[in-house]
């Protein structure tokens, strides 16, 4: 037997920064994708939800558990850019909200914002070497749309659709 996906079942305490998982939130009806940012001051996993029920907004970040449990997609991943004309250094859609992912020097920074009602700071994860807190440069190129795919396979694969699309597909078609 081969698994296209192989995923694994995890706790949080085995997770590594930059991992790929699903796992049930407060509810536990629906799951939630999310990547592993890394620990808090505490030591508690920061998670950056791709995707949740829970939340309203795609991309925001959440303090875990240790003893949440997960499938892991792991570290090999694939993030599908696909730039647009606002993909320029130093364009000035940098400033849009909207925005998550960004090509730096050197790095890819995909930014989390704080949960609703939360006054934290968005924490930015560099994709490039899973490292949270990396700041922007000036000259930053924004991307507006991209997508997730669990693996390079599930990406040539004709069947496969994409683990997670930015801008979500219903947000997209809301203007």
């Amino acid at each position: 037997m081969h698994s296209l996906l192989c995923l694994t079942h995890k706790s949080a305490a085995d997770l590594v920064p930059g991992e790929l998982f699903r796992f049930a939130l407060n509810s536990g009806a629906d799951g939630s994708l999310a990547l592993m940012l890394g620990t808090n001051g505490d030591g508690d996993p920061l998670f950056g939800i791709l995707r949740s029920p829970e939340f309203e907004t795609p991309l925001t970040w959440y303090e875990g558990s240790s003893t949440d449990r997960c499938v892991s997609y792991g570290t090999e991943w694939l993030l599908e850019e696909r730039p647009g004309p606002e993909t320029a250094p130093g364009n000035a859609f940098q400033q849009d909200a909207k925005i998550r992912l960004f090509i730096d020097s050197g790095a890819t920074v995909m930014r989390f914002t704080p949960p609703h009602g939360f006054v934290h700071q968005s924490i930015n994860l560099d994709l490039t070497n899973t490292k949270i807190g990396s700041a922007l440069s000036t000259r930053a190129a924004p991307v507006a749309n991209w997508a997730i795919w669990a693996s390079i396979d599930q990406y040539k694969s004709p069947r496969a659709e994409a683990l997670f699309e930015y801008p979500p597909k219903a947000a997209a078609s809301l203007g």
